[in-house]
């Protein structure tokens, strides 16, 4: 004759041992109670942030350096030297003229036109009328967003925002894009 428990384990305990449903009971009991939750309330299980940890390494980390991982070798705080490189002027113009400048506009940005008879109306863009190649309209067409964003148009169908709503088409090199497209509809029209 076998011994039946009384329920399926629900947890394990910090020794790896399965608590039966009435201990676990019981220690959610202790906790609520600890914590001064109302009746029926699911006590907090994890350390509280505030809180200091004496090993700052958790037991995935220790084992995945145990068993020799290489993701887990180079895992050491950089030194200070790195962060004021990284936050300094230099720094940032490099990182700025080596990253990568969207040069495609989205229906709903705003821009102004820069040269031509209708040099300085502020105008809305619409959509893209034409690629510069047919392999530019093949990224701009592919639903990636890093490939949209690197697609060259070449024209823009374009709405006015001077009162008249004309429905332009513009050369895409004829369009300068304001440093702040957040203000929609808030800057003067001309």
């Amino acid at each position: 004759m076998t011994h039946q428990t009384e329920g399926p384990p629900l947890s394990t305990d910090d020794d790896g041992e399965k608590l039966k449903k009435k201990e676990f009971e019981a220690n959610m009991e202790e906790a609520r109670r600890a914590q001064n939750l109302p009746e029926g309330a699911v006590p907090e299980q994890r350390p509280i942030a505030s809180q200091t940890v004496d090993d700052p390494h958790s037991e995935l980390y220790k084992r995945l350096v145990e068993d020799g991982d290489p993701t887990a070798q180079n895992q050491e705080a950089m030194p200070k030297s790195a962060y004021d490189k990284a936050a300094s002027a230099a720094q940032a113009s490099k990182a700025e003229k080596e990253s990568f400048k969207n040069v495609r506009l989205y229906p709903g940005a705003r821009a102004t036109i820069n040269d031509g008879p209708r040099k300085g109306t502020s105008v809305a863009v619409n959509r893209v009328v034409s690629f510069e190649s047919f392999e530019d309209q093949m990224k701009g067409s592919s639903g990636f967003p890093d490939q949209n964003n690197r697609a060259i148009p070449a024209e823009y169908e374009v709405t006015t925002r001077d009162g008249r709503g004309e429905l332009l088409i513009v050369e895409a090199n004829l369009l300068d894009v304001p440093k702040e497209q957040g203000d929609w509809g808030r800057s003067s029209i001309q």
